[in-house]
């Protein structure tokens, strides 16, 4: 083989090698890294999710821990009965505006019960009712209003007429 023979052999030798290693080490690394820097790009957006989901739960672990609270520092043994007439008191409600409150046997589990009175309301105004929610929602007593319907009085024109399901709970035993 003469030297020009020789140096074309070499070149397309080493060409042919060049094109080996980009086809079988090149190429195969390029995809591996983008399917590396794929699967960082999820976890990353993984770790995302779990840290705003951590902190949901820590806010809701302090809502619970807040309701404990609320629930331990009762007052004496006035039940939601009772604080239900004072605040309907408060409100300007008289007897006539108030038919009926109906308590039903509270429910115990894990150590708490769960107390449900239905109140039935006539012939209050917007403004009585509004109270009444808010009075409901921000009472010493962990209570809250499950359901409320509303309609429009039909013996009073302009006012209304209401069901609102009042839940309350104490520590079990504790009325």
């Amino acid at each position: 083989m003469s030297p020009k023979e020789k140096q074309v052999a070499i070149g397309g030798f080493l060409v042919l090698a060049a094109l080996m290693l980009i086809q079988f080490v090149v190429r195969p690394m390029n995809r591996e890294i983008a399917r590396t820097q794929a699967l960082a790009a999820d976890s990353d957006e993984a770790l995302q999710e779990l840290r705003a989901l951590s902190a949901q739960c820590l806010a809701l672990k302090g809502d619970l821990d807040r309701v404990h609270e609320r629930i331990a520092r009762q007052k004496g043994d006035a039940g939601a009965l009772s604080v239900l007439e004072t605040m309907e008191k408060e409100c300007g409600l008289v007897q006539r505006n108030v038919p009926y409150m109906k308590p039903e046997p509270a429910i115990v589990a894990d150590g708490y019960a769960q107390a449900k009175i239905t109140i039935r309301l006539e012939g209050v105004s917007e403004a009585q009712m509004k109270q009444l929610l808010q009075r409901i929602q921000s009472a010493d007593l962990p209570m809250g209003v499950r359901s409320l319907e509303l309609r429009r009085s039909p013996k009073t024109p302009g006012l209304l007429d209401a069901t609102v399901e009042v839940v309350s709970v104490t520590p079990a035993g504790k009325g």
